[in-house]
């Protein structure tokens, strides 16, 4: 799975005495139920009761190494314990991805309870490795750049074509964001649930447009 990088923000824009609202990001290279990590949520998380967290998962999960997806669950269950919601960040497409990984990925969000989380396609900006790897192998598809936006497939997948990962990215946020798949992340209910609900309404809408800019 790689690092899992968690940037902790207040939701309503909370501030502190000093009048501030913090952004933190870190990375768990260990799992949250390691005391040096625990230690951090004590000290971080102490007098608060809501917060929303970051989950960036890279590179994707390969599906023989699926049992790692219990570790993520059991650290996601302890930083839910103490209050925090979880937005997870997802990025489709990487080498080690076949057309399963749009349903694996959405089962683990459902079962870990996932409050939100945001889908993207794999982008080979110029300059960064990703884009140089890519054009060596002539899997890059075009260079208009209005189109390098992580919505949509510039490139050529390994494992699936890009009308396959194009259509994959579209079916997981209909369902992702169908009150079906809502009401089941957010289930049982609690004080923060309404935040969050709201946050899924809005994201739910955003999707809709950005498929209406597809097409």
């Amino acid at each position: 799975m790689g690092r899992i990088f968690v940037s902790i923000v207040y939701p309503f824009l909370k501030k502190d005495q000093s009048g501030l609202a913090y952004n933190l990001s870190l990375a768990l290279d260990r799992p949250a139920d390691d005391p040096f990590i625990r230690k951090i949520i004590r000290k971080i998380f102490f007098n608060y009761t809501e917060y929303m967290a970051d989950f960036f998962m890279l590179p994707q999960l390969p599906p023989h190494k699926a049992r790692r997806f219990f570790s993520h669950r059991d650290s996601i269950k302890i930083i839910h314990d103490h209050g925090i919601g979880i937005q997870g960040s997802f990025i489709f497409g990487t080498d080690q991805d076949d057309r399963s990984v749009f349903s694996d990925v959405l089962r683990f969000i459902e079962k870990a309870h996932m409050e939100a989380a945001l889908f993207s396609v794999l982008t080979p900006y110029p300059g960064t490795r990703i884009h140089q790897t890519l054009m060596k192998a002539n899997r890059v598809l075009h260079t208009d750049w209005e189109k390098y936006d992580m919505n949509h497939v510039v490139f050529r997948p390994k494992n699936m074509t890009p009308k396959q990962l194009q259509d994959g990215l579209n079916w997981a946020y209909k369902r992702l964001y169908g009150y079906g798949s809502i009401l089941k992340r957010l289930f049982p209910f609690k004080k923060r649930s309404l935040f969050y609900g709201v946050q899924n309404y809005g994201f739910r809408q955003g999707w809709k447009k950005s498929l209406d800019a597809l097409q």
